[in-house]
């Protein structure tokens, strides 16, 4: 067992399994999205960046979406794919996942006095300054 420290501090398991989530699921998107924006044979560098640029959110590619180019050429399908980055970018992974997900949209009943408790999905992702926060899904 390797033992994780940041700032000679131990990084308690709960945020690496957190942390180790959340770059999984952005190696998948990123993945899934280039695979999905490669159908249109467009190049690997206007493909990589494109998918780079929108999930990263971090402006212009390179080659065919570089500062004087545009995303226009581009298939609709392919725009799809870009705004979901985008919104995943922006938003977080990990509840535009959650959104996508059959269950999420599954009619439940639940009791309303159980409507407060934590349900199917509860994440703590950790950020810079060591908070810790709750993404609450109330169904």
């Amino acid at each position: 067992m390797h033992i994780i420290r940041l700032e000679g501090k131990k990084v308690n398991n709960d945020v690496a399994k957190s942390v180790s989530i959340y770059l999984i699921l952005y190696g998948l998107i990123f993945v899934a999205s280039m695979l999905l924006i490669s159908l249109e044979n467009k190049g690997f560098e206007t493909t990589f960046t494109s998918v780079a640029a929108t999930l990263n959110n971090i402006g212009p590619g390179l080659d065919g979406v570089g500062p004087m180019e545009n995303f226009g050429g581009f298939h609709p399908f392919s725009k799809c794919v870009f705004m979901f980055d985008m919104l995943a970018g922006r938003l977080e992974l990990i509840p535009m996942v959650i959104l996508f997900t059959p269950w999420a949209w599954k009619k439940r009943k639940i009791e309303p006095e159980k409507r407060s408790l934590f349900t199917k999905a509860s994440f703590f992702l950790s950020i810079q300054n060591g908070r810790n926060y709750k993404y609450k899904i109330v169904l």
